[in-house]
Protein backbone atom coordinates (compact mmCIF):
# COMPACT_ATOMS: atom_id res chain seq x y z
CA UNK A 1 0.00 0.00 0.00
CA UNK A 2 3.06 2.62 1.31
CA UNK A 3 4.54 1.38 -2.56
CA UNK A 4 1.24 2.17 -4.86
CA UNK A 5 0.81 5.63 -2.45
CA UNK A 6 4.72 7.13 -3.09
CA UNK A 7 3.74 5.85 -7.03
CA UNK A 8 0.64 7.94 -6.91
CA UNK A 9 2.38 10.84 -5.55
CA UNK A 10 5.15 10.93 -8.03
CA UNK A 11 2.52 10.68 -10.52
CA UNK A 12 0.97 13.50 -9.14
CA UNK A 13 4.19 15.85 -8.87
CA UNK A 14 4.87 15.04 -12.36
CA UNK A 15 1.69 15.76 -13.43
CA UNK A 16 1.51 19.48 -11.33
CA UNK A 17 4.89 20.40 -13.16
CA UNK A 18 3.69 19.44 -16.60
CA UNK A 19 1.32 21.45 -16.11
CA UNK A 20 3.09 24.13 -14.28
CA UNK A 21 5.37 24.13 -17.61
CA UNK A 22 2.84 24.07 -19.84
CA UNK A 23 0.64 27.00 -18.28
CA UNK A 24 3.81 29.02 -19.00
CA UNK A 25 4.94 28.05 -22.41
CA UNK A 26 1.34 29.12 -23.52
CA UNK A 27 1.21 32.28 -21.60
CA UNK A 28 4.75 33.46 -21.44
CA UNK A 29 6.60 31.85 -25.07
CA UNK A 30 9.62 29.75 -24.39
CA UNK A 31 11.32 32.70 -22.60
CA UNK A 32 10.24 35.27 -20.31
CA UNK A 33 11.48 38.57 -19.67
CA UNK A 34 10.40 41.90 -17.98
CA UNK A 35 8.68 42.21 -15.17
CA UNK A 36 7.17 38.40 -15.62
CA UNK A 37 10.38 37.05 -14.59
CA UNK A 38 11.08 39.19 -12.00
CA UNK A 39 7.37 38.22 -10.55
CA UNK A 40 7.77 34.77 -11.54
CA UNK A 41 11.01 34.59 -9.47
CA UNK A 42 9.93 36.22 -6.26
CA UNK A 43 11.66 39.32 -6.70
CA UNK A 44 10.07 42.35 -4.60
CA UNK A 45 10.76 45.24 -6.44
CA UNK A 46 13.03 45.52 -9.42
CA UNK A 47 15.93 46.90 -7.74
CA UNK A 48 16.10 43.20 -5.71
CA UNK A 49 15.92 41.57 -9.22
CA UNK A 50 18.67 43.96 -10.19
CA UNK A 51 21.12 43.07 -7.38
CA UNK A 52 20.36 39.09 -8.04
CA UNK A 53 21.52 39.42 -11.63
CA UNK A 54 24.91 41.62 -10.61
CA UNK A 55 26.06 39.36 -7.53
CA UNK A 56 25.02 35.91 -10.21
CA UNK A 57 22.51 34.80 -7.41
CA UNK A 58 19.40 34.48 -9.85
CA UNK A 59 17.55 30.99 -8.73
CA UNK A 60 17.45 30.23 -12.59
CA UNK A 61 20.30 31.40 -15.38
CA UNK A 62 18.90 34.66 -16.82
CA UNK A 63 20.90 36.30 -19.78
CA UNK A 64 20.90 39.29 -22.03
CA UNK A 65 19.73 39.43 -25.42
CA UNK A 66 21.71 41.27 -28.17
CA UNK A 67 19.45 44.92 -29.09
CA UNK A 68 16.59 43.66 -26.17
CA UNK A 69 16.35 45.47 -22.83
CA UNK A 70 16.76 43.44 -19.47
CA UNK A 71 16.97 39.80 -19.12
CA UNK A 72 15.61 36.53 -19.67
CA UNK A 73 15.12 33.31 -18.40
CA UNK A 74 14.10 30.12 -20.18
CA UNK A 75 9.98 29.40 -19.38
CA UNK A 76 10.86 25.50 -18.67
CA UNK A 77 13.43 26.36 -16.22
CA UNK A 78 10.80 28.66 -14.48
CA UNK A 79 8.84 26.13 -14.22
CA UNK A 80 11.19 23.28 -13.04
CA UNK A 81 12.25 25.74 -10.34
CA UNK A 82 8.76 26.53 -9.09
CA UNK A 83 8.27 22.88 -9.29
CA UNK A 84 11.30 21.87 -6.84
CA UNK A 85 10.39 24.81 -4.08
CA UNK A 86 7.05 23.44 -3.76
CA UNK A 87 8.48 20.04 -3.45
CA UNK A 88 10.69 21.58 -0.69
CA UNK A 89 7.83 23.08 1.22
CA UNK A 90 6.09 19.48 1.44
CA UNK A 91 8.98 18.19 2.66
CA UNK A 92 9.38 20.67 5.46
CA UNK A 93 5.75 20.68 6.22
CA UNK A 94 5.83 16.65 6.48
CA UNK A 95 9.06 16.97 8.35
CA UNK A 96 11.06 14.97 5.75
CA UNK A 97 13.98 17.53 5.18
Amino acid sequence: MVAADTASLGHEKLGYAQALETDLVERHGLLIGGEELRKLLCYPTVEAFRQAVRRGRTPVPVFPIPHRRGYFAITKEIAAWLTSCREHASQCEAGIE
